[in-house]
C-alpha cells in the first residue's frame, strides 16, 4: 500500500478491512484484460461505504503511481464523481501486450510518460488511460496468478448475450477476509 501518495484511500481501505467490512463480500466484476472489482457489501457494484460515516473522499492521483497490471485502485464513479462507493476497489488485470504496440508507446511519450514508465507498461501491461483519474493506492507484488485466475472465471450474459462481467453463481468469488500485513520481499529476508 502507498500511504504517502494516497493517504485517504489507504486509511479507508485499512480501516474497513480491520473492521471486517470486506469479510464475506463478493467480487462482483471479473473482466479479463481489464479488472477484478469488489468492496461493495451489497455485491451489486452500486453500494459502498467509508470510515468517515460514509462521506466520500476525493481522488488522490499521483504522477508516480500508474495503473500497471496488479495495481490496487480505489473505484470512483465515472468522471471521478465521489458521491459514494469509496469502499470499492479493483485490481488491474490488463495483459502484458496491452501497451506493447509502438503506437501506444508513442502516445504515452506524447503524454509525458517517462521511458521507465513506458517500459514498465510494455513489460507488464496496464490501463494508462485511467492514470490521474482513479486512485492507485497499492500494488500486487506476489500472487498475481490469483488475481489473473479471478479475472478468468465464467461470467453471466444478459438477455442479449452481452457479458455483464459478473461471475456466475458457480464461479462466485468470496472475500473471506482482508488481512493487512507488511510486505517482505525475498531481498528483505
Amino acid at each position: 500500500l502507498y500511504p504517502d501518495a494516497a493517504p485517504m484511500a489507504v486509511y479507508n481501505f485499512v480501516g474497513l478491512a480491520r473492521s471486517g467490512y470486506y469479510d464475506n463480500t463478493t467480487i462482483w466484476r471479473s473482466e479479463y484484460g481489464f479488472a477484478v472489482q469488489g468492496g461493495d457489501a451489497t455485491g451489486t457494484g452500486t453500494g459502498g461505504s467509508t470510515i468517515w460515516n460514509n462521506n466520500p473522499y476525493p481522488p488522490e492521483a499521483s504522477a508516480d503511481l500508474k495503473h500497471y497490471a496488479g495495481a490496487l485502485c480505489a473505484a470512483f464513479a465515472a468522471g471521478g464523481d465521489v458521491t459514494g462507493g469509496n469502499s470499492q476497489f479493483y485490481f488491474v488485470t490488463a495483459l502484458p501486450d496491452s501497451v506493447s504496440s509502438s503506437d501506444r508507446q508513442a502516445e504515452l511519450t506524447a503524454n509525458g510518460y517517462t521511458d521507465a514508465q513506458i517500459a514498465a507498461y510494455a513489460a507488464v501491461g496496464g490501463l494508462p488511460y485511467l492514470d490521474n483519474t482513479d486512485t492507485v493506492f497499492g500494488q500486487v507484488y506476489q500472487g498475481m496468478d490469483v488475481v489473473d485466475a479471478m479475472a478468468c472465471v465464467d461470467t453471466v450474459k444478459d438477455d442479449d448475450g452481452n457479458d455483464t462481467y459478473r461471475p456466475t453463481e458457480e464461479a462466485a468469488i468470496t472475500i473471506n477476509s482482508v488481512t493487512i500485513t507488511t510486505y517482505s520481499s525475498a531481498e528483505d529476508n
